[in-house]
């Protein structure tokens, strides 16, 4: 918040911004408020092989934050983003989340394996 606000600089900030000599944005204020009331959240970065699509796979760390979950198709040579409820749901499973691979951009063939990844921030703490 600090750094939002031009009391401190970008370098104060303990995990660094994507880009200390832009604006904070919306999100990363949203998550400095977080930090401030539940502790310190962390990026995850995880892979999950040979997903059948349509299918699902369940994110491996518990305490995610829904809002900052996004998922990849591993499609060499790069990466495709994937859509939130056009490509992929997120359903909450007890502590965690499972995504549901609805369907995949249209030069990808349905159905069949894919890789994928998802990125997302947990809450910090002891669980």
């Amino acid at each position: 918040m600090d750094i939002a606000l031009d009391t401190l600089p970008p370098s104060a900030c303990p995990f660094g911004l994507a880009d200390p000599g832009a604006a904070v944005t919306v999100d990363q204020l949203i998550v400095a408020v977080n930090n401030a009331l539940h502790g310190c959240s962390f990026q995850v970065s995880e892979f999950h092989p040979g997903v059948q699509v349509p299918g699902a796979f369940t994110l491996d760390q518990p305490n995610a934050y829904p809002n900052t979950i996004i998922v990849f198709l591993v499609a060499p040579p790069h990466a495709v983003q994937l859509v939130e409820n056009v490509n992929y749901t997120v359903m909450p499973v007890q502590s965690t989340f499972e995504i549901r691979i609805l369907t995949l951009p249209p030069e990808h063939v349905v159905p069949g394996t894919y890789d994928f990844s998802a990125s997302y921030l947990r809450a910090g703490g002891s669980f």
